[in-house]
């Protein structure tokens, strides 16, 4: 993390070992407080004002959404995900883009992809069908288990 000069006041590692092994370096999770506090902000942002899209490396437009998944295992066990999903008009997934998602912040954006009722049927029938397949994939939806 850095100040306004650009000066680093802060490291963080998403590695637990490390950031106990490492003076200085902090442990970065769903659970440390700046990024809670981010969690709390856009949890309470109205759906409207959410999602983002940018152009990706083909030239394609894509819609991008990052989901806070809290999955529930048929041992009563939660486990936290925060996934992202870069996914173009035509339904295409870019997961080049989703398995480096700070690089999503570099893309060039462009205007918005697609009319209101458009984007609430994108959402209905690519998106969330694709988190849920990504959940599953990820071993986090079994065959008792709820998100």
């Amino acid at each position: 993390m850095t100040n306004s000069n650009g000066i680093a006041t802060a490291h963080f590692s998403d590695d637990r070992e490390r950031a106990m092994a490492t003076d200085g370096l902090a442990l970065l999770g769903l659970d440390h407080p700046l990024v809670a506090e981010q969690i709390a902000k856009w949890r309470t942002t109205a759906a409207e004002q959410l999602g983002a899209s940018v152009r990706a490396d083909g030239g394609d437009s894509a819609a991008v959404s990052w989901w806070a998944a809290e999955a529930t295992t048929p041992q009563g066990d939660r486990r936290a995900h925060l996934v992202a999903l870069t996914i173009t008009t035509s339904g295409s997934r870019i997961t080049s883009l989703e398995r480096l998602p700070e690089r999503l912040l570099d893309r060039p954006a462009c205007g918005s992809l697609l009319l209101q009722h458009a984007r609430q049927n994108m959402l209905a029938e690519v998106i969330e069908p694709a988190l849920q397949r990504e959940l599953h994939h990820r071993g986090l939806l079994g065959g008792e288990g709820s998100f």
